[in-house]
């Protein structure tokens, strides 16, 4: 028997990593202050470079919470070695990252947000987003160069009709 409602403990989990990161940032900036304190160059250097790193992977952190979809859609999607693979329910797919050619998300009417991946290896794949495991593929593509990934969010927060490019070669 549990205190908390499952939909609020599923969103409490969802931010664990933002929450993490933001004790990391808090410890850097309480050693600059404690170098201040003291003096003492070293504590001040290693609080402000902690800081600044801490602080790119609080934001990363904070995109990935934002994009993280519930796993209600069909299927199973797994990344191995720049290898996408999707299983759903009739047919699957699997495509080398190196083959990618554009990426984009669009509305279904039956399974909220899907992505669209283009490829040089046959049709392109459709996968949604609240497909179990598909928050994997986000921080995949994310990594493309020149990967739109505010627009990742806004496509799958704010839904419409039109599709939107996120990345392309």
């Amino acid at each position: 028997m549990g205190f908390i409602r499952p939909e609020v403990r599923a969103n409490l989990w969802r931010w664990r990593e933002v929450a993490f990161m933001a004790i990391i940032v808090l410890a850097c900036v309480r050693l600059i202050g404690r170098g201040w304190d003291m003096s003492s160059p070293v504590y001040m250097t290693l609080g402000g470079i902690g800081t600044v790193i801490a602080t790119g992977l609080l934001y990363v952190a904070i995109q990935r919470a934002r994009f993280v979809q519930p796993d209600l859609a069909p299927g199973v999607v797994e990344i191995t070695e720049r290898r996408v693979s999707y299983m759903g329910p009739i047919e699957g797919y699997s495509l080398s990252l190196d083959a990618l050619t554009r990426v984009e998300i669009r509305q279904s009417q039956y399974h909220g947000p899907m992505w669209e991946l283009y490829h040089t290896e046959g049709p392109h794949v459709t996968i949604p987003t609240a497909a179990k495991g598909a928050d994997a593929l986000f921080d995949t593509l994310a990594a493309l160069k020149g990967a739109d990934t505010e627009r990742m969010i806004q496509a799958t927060s704010h839904p419409t009709q039109q599709r939107n490019v996120i990345w392309e070669a």
